[in-house]
């Protein structure tokens, strides 16, 4: 994945791929609701667009943090 730098919006396009959700998806992110406040975005004429911090404070608001991860080492023949 490349570098996220604050040189340049996204369009709707990109920021569904760096989040790797579909255009819908943002749509719907964009209108607050009862998970939390919306997703900051730039309108310019019709044309939509997303600050890369913004996108940045998502990505890092929605990682869990693993705790008492189990590795299974056992291994499982594949279903034919």
């Amino acid at each position: 994945m490349a570098a996220l730098t604050d040189a340049k919006n996204l369009t709707t396009k990109q920021a569904a791929e760096l989040l790797g959700v579909s255009h819908h998806t943002l749509i719907e992110w964009r209108r607050p609701n009862r998970f939390g406040p919306a997703l900051p975005f730039v309108k310019v004429g019709r044309r939509v667009f997303y600050r890369p911090s913004d996108i940045r404070k998502l990505q890092r608001a929605t990682v869990q943090p693993v705790r008492d991860a189990h590795i299974c080492t056992q291994e499982f023949p594949l279903a034919a």
